[in-house]
């Protein structure tokens, strides 16, 4: 998001301008998915003025944009103009529609379809595992630092591997 979105306030006129953009294409454009359903979309309007508008008019509100602060590109333009209404005008629709566009995001970047970090991961829990069955003290640090661990989960493990053994030395000894 741009910071100055929030910067510049819309100033009020009780004439709205500009032509009327229909909030669901509005979203395709932008690449979102419109996924909120209400019963009057926003209202928002591009016009060739100099700054943003916000026309109040009676049981409505009408954002008029100004075209000479949008970018020229279309999927950057439609963003753009969201990110206006979302985080400019605290308009509710279109902070949803940016939310779930995160989400959305956040959880293909997470998605592991070949399994590659999962498979990962196995093999440094098994390299912790051998390196703990096979050497104690400053040795297994090594080992276990080495197998791709940070510093700080390779002194849990040691000390995972100490309880276990203190544990298993006293049932012996008992």
């Amino acid at each position: 998001m741009n910071a100055s979105l929030n910067d510049a306030p819309f100033r009020l006129t009780n004439a709205p301008r500009g032509e009327a953009i229909d909030f669901e294409r509005l979203c395709r454009e932008a690449g979102a998915t419109p996924v909120v359903t209400v019963a009057r979309p926003p209202d928002v309007r591009i016009h060739d003025g100099e700054e943003d508008l916000l026309a109040a008019l009676p049981g409505k509100r009408i954002h008029c944009l100004a075209e000479r602060l949008m970018p020229k590109a279309n999927p950057d333009r439609a963003r753009y103009v969201l990110e206006r209404l979302a985080y400019g005008a605290i308009e509710w629709a279109s902070r949803e529609v940016l939310a779930a566009e995160r989400r959305r995001k956040a959880a293909q970047a997470d998605s592991d379809p070949d399994g590659e970090k999962t498979r990962a991961a196995m093999r440094r829990t098994l390299a912790v595992r051998r390196a703990l069955r096979t050497a104690n003290g400053p040795a297994a640090f090594k080992t276990i630092s080495s197998s791709g661990l940070d510093a700080e989960d390779a002194r849990f493990a040691m000390a995972r591997h100490s309880d276990w053994l203190r544990g298993k030395t006293a049932t012996t000894l008992a």
